[in-house]
């Protein structure tokens, strides 16, 4: 069965804890979250991985 996450509820930590903002880990990738400023963008992404944003 798969997990639902609710991103809206969850609690972001800052940078120097981005770890604790990892909520799924899987061989192969990540996902974490994080939380912009108001009007903040998502700097460009360099790692040779995806990144979703919401």
């Amino acid at each position: 069965m798969a997990e639902v996450y609710d991103l809206k509820t969850m609690v972001v930590h800052p940078y120097q804890e981005r770890e604790k903002n990892v909520f799924y880990q899987a061989k192969e990738f990540k996902v974490r979250i994080i939380q912009l400023p108001p009007g903040g963008a998502m700097p460009p992404c360099e790692m040779k991985s995806h990144v979703i944003e919401n």
